[in-house]
């Protein structure tokens, strides 16, 4: 038994409560939630899933990693295209992007003949990229960003990437509880992580939204967060963190660089502690993805491949899978790529290492 498994069940039998009885209390003094009784009925009865629903909502054949050609594409770098400024708008939105070789899309009947299709952040007047491009802060001087939910209301990634709706999660719909795929607007909501920000604007999980602001969850405030940026310089990331949805967004691509620069790291060659910079200093995003044979994103229980096996509780969970391995590594957006260095003594990187299961090694 593992230590999350541990507390899981000593939470639930009460064993870590200081006292005998104040988990009960605890649970009684909580309001329910509407769909609460759907999901408890549905665990009670063993509701069954239909073989057809239990795994995708589109039929996919998994693309070999064998197959993809590697050190095709040059690196994706941002250093001289950083966001730097006090006030940014960040659109979530919908589009393709070829993270695959060109080649592999060539033959490919369209849609899907112009990339795989993706969630990524539009920041300013920088075109949409994932990962997104790289916020630069300076410590002190607050960065206001306005986050729009720009997704269409029906997105094409919505059959690939399959809510489950039996898990406690976003709820737009009160639809909990249901073994049906989530069909309504997506909600989303961007978490700077290892951020010191007030909660007002640290997007926590129930604080999500749909696009135009249309449903909002119970924990939302506001759309617009002020980062105070007064941590010591750091390398952060943000990301999506909708409840119950957060690993499928983050897999759709919804992740980008967080840079809070001070006097000794300041990004400028021969100042501060005269660190990398400039070309010396690369951020590395390294996420482990699957791909079906028309370059999309293969993520579901059960896949072809048999990476990540089957739901474990189909009849009651029937999307949701506890872990995903892909055979791809993705840096910065591109399968393999590869990057052009000098015979330095010393370089600088900006390392995030975002697999959802695997340990990557740096």
């Amino acid at each position: 038994m593992n230590r999350r498994a541990f507390l899981l069940i000593a939470g639930g039998m009460g064993l870590l409560s200081p006292r005998a009885g104040q988990l009960r209390e605890t649970l009684d003094r909580l309001a329910p939630r509407p769909s609460s009784d759907r999901i408890a009925r549905a665990i009670c009865r063993g509701a069954v899933a239909s073989s057809a629903s239990a795994s995708a909502q589109i039929a996919q054949t998994a693309l070999p990693a064998a197959n993809i050609p590697k050190y095709v594409d040059p690196l994706p770098v941002f250093t001289d295209a950083r966001i730097s400024a006090a006030n940014i708008n960040a659109s979530v939105t919908e589009f393709q992007q070829q993270i695959l070789p060109a080649t592999v899309y060539a033959t490919l009947p369209a849609p899907f003949d112009g990339g795989t299709f993706v969630w990524g952040y539009k920041l300013g007047d920088a075109p949409p990229h994932f990962p997104g491009f790289t916020i630069e802060a300076q410590r002190g001087t607050p960065t206001i960003v306005t986050y729009n939910n720009d997704l269409p209301l029906a997105p094409f990634l919505q059959k690939y990437l399959t809510v489950d709706q039996t898990l406690h999660w976003a709820d737009p719909l009160e639809q909990m509880g249901s073994t049906v795929p989530y069909a309504g607007s997506p909600p989303v909501v961007t978490h700077l992580h290892g951020g010191e920000v007030p909660s007002a604007f640290d997007g926590a999980p129930d604080a999500w939204f749909t696009p135009g602001l249309a449903d909002k969850g119970k924990g939302f405030v506001t759309n617009t967060y002020a980062y105070p940026n007064r941590q010591e310089a750091t390398t952060l990331w943000f990301h999506d963190h909708v409840l119950g949805m957060t690993r499928l967004n983050v897999y759709a691509g919804l992740a980008a660089f967080y840079l809070i620069r001070d006097s000794y790291d300041t990004g400028v060659a021969g100042t501060g502690l005269n660190l990398p910079s400039g070309p010396y200093e690369i951020e590395l995003c390294v996420q482990d993805r699957q791909f079906d044979t028309n370059g999309q994103w293969l993520f579901r229980a059960g896949n072809p491949a048999g990476l990540n096996g089957t739901p474990p509780n189909p009849g009651i969970h029937p999307f949701w899978i506890p872990e995903f391995f892909g055979d791809a590594m993705v840096v910065n957006g591109k399968t393999w790529p590869y990057l052009d260095v000098e015979p330095r003594s010393l370089s600088g990187s900006q390392w995030l290492q975002r697999p959802i299961s695997r340990a990557a090694a740096c």
